[in-house]
């Protein structure tokens, strides 16, 4: 579901970079029937399924989970989120402080 070379980009930000929000979230995947959407700024090198995300307005806002369970989404009428095409990279803390209204 993401391209090769942005699964590159977000493994090299794996470890001190997404700890400290330094990199760039590469995707944003949304839901069109609900407000919700997953920003995602790393991917986990060692087994390609985890990766670090930030979530707005849903609990726990920035998080890691499993690409898979995140690929493997529905929405209430049984439809995949899907990758946002027209969403630009924004460096992660931004995108955090922006969304937390401090920015």
């Amino acid at each position: 579901m993401i391209p090769e070379s942005i699964k590159h980009r977000l493994m090299e930000n794996w470890g001190d970079k997404a700890n400290a929000m330094e990199c760039y979230a590469e995707v944003k995947f949304i839901d069109t029937m609900s407000q919700w959407c997953c920003y995602v700024y790393a991917l986990d090198p060692s087994d390609n399924d985890t990766i670090c995300c930030i979530s707005p307005g849903y609990g726990e806002q920035v998080h890691t989970m499993s690409l898979q369970d995140l690929c493997n989404t529905y929405d209430s009428y049984g439809e995949y989120v899907f990758m946002d095409t027209e969403y630009r990279r924004m460096k992660a803390s931004d995108l955090y402080r922006k969304i937390q209204g401090r920015l």
